[in-house]
């Protein structure tokens, strides 16, 4: 094939490199808690604010439940009354297991450029090539602890069997072509879709994509349940652009805010940084 004598001495530096898929730790494992942002020196361990460590693949959580009931009264000579005694609960728990590897040639990690730089220029025993590498197995790992936060969140999380490989899925195997199970999170089903939590009906009767939508109601009527069921109130709400489009059109959350008032404080991109050290696009 001919080439240009341009084409032939053309000089090449490569200035930088551009992910396609930015790496990085999820927004929702994040703020569970669930990502590591400590390494233990002495156990070599990595560990989250929400993290705990462990030696087995099945293990148990035990639950004493704190009371929200007040003492009886007692009139005056008689003894204690007989209280029956807080249920302790058990929660079995296993442990994912995710272990991947990628083989490498020793001998084609010789005769390599480096990553960023001049094309002359000889990666030394493929160092940046195998730091690309693992960052690229560390973000698959990230990837997949957010995925299990997601599917947490959403009790919608499952195994479909392909192999050796278990491979993470929102949706549920059919059974017939594709088989797998689901990862159960015991959320109970009152909890879910339109949240009929104390069984006393559903809160949200009318979908929010619904301009007419009591929203600020619901809002207040998913608080009061959570602290009946649980002792705790609701602090955080997770939707995405599409639902918040239509809660700023609401017209009770207008109405709330006021005719003349935006019904919002603040509406502005955080970005978070991912491993490469550049924006994720979350």
């Amino acid at each position: 094939m001919a080439v240009t004598l341009q084409e032939l001495l053309l000089p090449q530096v490569i200035l930088t490199m551009i992910s396609r898929v930015r790496p990085g730790q999820g927004a929702l494992g994040n703020w569970l808690g669930f990502h590591p942002n400590a390494y233990n020196p002495e156990t070599v361990q990595l560990s989250g604010p929400a993290t705990i460590s462990g030696t087995v693949r099945y293990t148990n959580f035990r639950i004493f439940n704190a009371s929200r009931v007040p003492s009886n009264f007692r009139a005056p000579g008689t003894g204690p009354g007989t209280v029956v005694r807080n249920p302790l609960a058990q929660i079995p728990v296993t442990c994912l297991r995710s272990h991947d590897k990628i083989p490498l040639n020793y001998e084609e990690l010789g005769n390599l450029s480096v990553m960023v730089g001049p094309n002359s220029q000889i990666d030394n025993m493929g160092q940046s090539y195998l730091k690309a590498q693992e960052t690229y197995l560390a973000t698959r790992f990230a990837h997949n602890v957010e995925m299990m936060a997601a599917g947490m969140m959403r009790d919608s999380l499952y195994g479909h069997i392909s192999g050796d490989n278990i491979v993470p899925s929102f949706t549920a195997p059919d059974n017939s072509t594709t088989f797998g199970f689901q990862v159960p999170f015991q959320i109970p089903a009152a909890n879910k879709n339109q949240l009929n939590m104390l069984g006393t009906g559903d809160i949200i009767g009318l979908s929010w994509a619904n301009v007419g939508a009591p929203i600020v109601d619901n809002l207040l009527s998913i608080e009061a349940a959570f602290a009946q069921l649980t002792g705790y109130s609701m602090t955080d709400v997770w939707i995405n652009s599409l639902l918040w489009g239509k809660i700023i059109q609401n017209t009770q959350v207008r109405n709330t805010a006021g005719i003349a008032t935006q019904p919002l404080a603040d509406f502005d991109r955080q970005p978070e940084t991912g491993m490469d050290g550049k924006p994720t696009t979350k």
